[in-house]
């Protein structure tokens, strides 16, 4: 376990923060305890690698802190030469179990209002098998502090990386049960003890709102275990900017013989030219909000 770390830096985070629709002087390591607590409720808290406010004693001193456990499993940011995702095939992906794990956890970071959910930000879980198959087992996301902002969700506008309900394409019955019978005042308790605004957990309130209306309108594929069973991944991926859409870059890359090769330095220099060109972008959009 360890205490969360923003990937980027305070200027570039307060740029995300604006742009998420976060207000300057906010709490904001708090909002990945907000996010676990909301998680908890959904049924869904193993989709997140789960944090809790806390105090520690160093000698004299009382540090108030975010305790966020350890994502076990195949990090882009620090892929090792024999990672199991190197040995993935199109098979290794269909797992109805793990699939519906993707499509819970874009309906969580939507509810969540969680605009910085990218392939960095999320670790891939593997098994291999005893014929040295691996299996894609699950999905975690990690670094979660950019969620519970109150960006324009009605807009016709791409916020960063949230994957609105209309290209989420698919849910998982539980996900809709649990959205359609949730305990809004034990929610608002939850949310007010992490430091959150009256307005940003309406907010919340009005994206649950917004997958109930469009699971009303018929936008999305019941993606059940039964549907994964029948259905193959590759083939029904057609909705653009949505989490499948990152698995399939991911399934796509890994088996790219010079991925494997330069693993050890090549993610490493990809993340940082990642991260260098998201501040550009975020640099760039922060300009045009001033202007």
């Amino acid at each position: 376990s360890k205490f969360a770390v923003s990937a980027f830096s305070v200027v570039a985070q307060q740029m995300v923060m604006q742009l998420a629709g976060i207000k300057k002087g906010s709490p904001i390591s708090s909002r990945n305890c907000a996010m676990t607590d909301v998680a908890q409720m959904l049924g869904c808290d193993h989709l997140l690698a789960n944090s809790v406010n806390m105090k520690i004693k160093i000698g004299d001193e009382i540090v108030e802190g975010v305790f966020m456990e350890t994502a076990e499993g195949s990090d882009l940011k620090r892929l090792k030469y024999d990672d199991p995702l190197f040995d993935a095939q199109l098979g290794s992906f269909q797992n109805p179990e793990a699939l519906m794990q993707v499509a819970d956890l874009q309906v969580l970071d939507f509810i969540c209002g969680n605009t910085d959910r990218h392939g960095f930000n999320m670790v891939y879980q593997f098994a291999r098998e005893k014929n040295n198959q691996v299996k894609f087992t699950g999905i975690k996301g990690i670094d979660n502090d950019c969620a519970f902002g109150i960006p324009d969700v009605k807009s016709d506008k791409q916020i960063m990386r949230m994957v609105k309900p209309e290209k989420m394409k698919f849910i998982t019955t539980h996900m809709l049960e649990k959205l359609a019978n949730i305990d809004k005042k034990q929610l608002e308790f939850k949310l007010l003890n992490n430091g959150l605004s009256k307005d940003e957990i309406q907010a919340v309130y009005d994206r649950i709102d917004m997958v109930l209306e469009a699971e009303k309108n018929k936008q999305f594929i019941h993606a059940d275990k039964e549907y994964w069973e029948s259905n193959k991944l590759a083939t029904n991926m057609n909705a653009s900017e949505n989490y499948f859409e990152s698995v399939k870059d991911i399934m796509l890359n890994c088996r790219a013989p010079q991925y494997k090769n330069f693993a050890k330095t090549s993610v490493q220099v990809k993340y940082v030219e990642e991260v260098t060109a998201a501040k550009h972008t975020l640099a760039k959009k922060m300009d045009d909000i001033n202007n």
